[in-house]
């Protein structure tokens, strides 16, 4: 049996018309509904969908079809357990993920944006020009990771946390899902 906790999620952007159908399934395939017209979900320009019990707090068959479709999605989490509070888009082709601290104030930095930042630090050492800064969506200038890179392995972390919180500010930065639209045609 699995741990099952509070989801939600909202669906925009630009939806080819061929598309409709097969995402139509999957929500009600997902939600146990049985809608018949995909205009029957549209509130506010966008589909908003809940569930208080969804499977480790995330919706993985309509998340995976909505990403490999390229069908723009914010997925939002509470905490459970030892799960934290967490969010996962894709939006116009860009992904990413936020897991926030357990009173859900500051997102924890995955490993994979230590890795980005490290690697990123390390290009800049050789390459100043062409080496790109990102994390989650914001970008770091240059400058900062000049600063990383001046300071001792001990202190980097330490100052790392400091920069991250400042252009991160809590609770947490989530990309907004741009209203839907039916593509006619595609």
């Amino acid at each position: 049996m699995s741990d099952q906790f509070w989801a939600k999620i909202t669906i925009g952007g630009d939806i080819p018309e061929s598309l409709v159908e097969n995402l139509l399934a999957n929500i009600n395939e997902q939600f146990w509904t049985k809608h018949e017209k995909i205009e029957d979900l549209i509130e506010d320009d966008k589909i908003t969908l809940e569930d208080p019990q969804a499977r480790y707090g995330e919706f993985e068959e309509l998340e995976a079809f909505c990403g490999s479709k390229g069908i723009d999605y914010l997925r939002e989490s509470s905490p459970y357990g030892e799960f934290s509070a967490c969010a996962s888009w894709v939006i116009k082709g860009n992904s990413g993920e936020l897991v926030l601290d357990n009173d859900g104030n500051y997102p924890i930095c995955n490993l994979f944006s230590i890795a980005s930042m490290v690697e990123a630090v390390s290009e800049l050492n050789e390459d100043p020009e062409k080496a790109p800064l990102f994390i989650n969506e914001k970008g770091y200038k240059k400058e900062i990771a000049k600063d990383l890179i001046k300071h001792g392995p001990i202190d980097k972390f330490e100052r790392f946390k400091k920069l991250f919180k400042e252009n991160h500010p809590g609770p947490y930065d989530l990309p907004n899902v741009p209203p839907l639209k039916i593509i006619k045609g595609k």
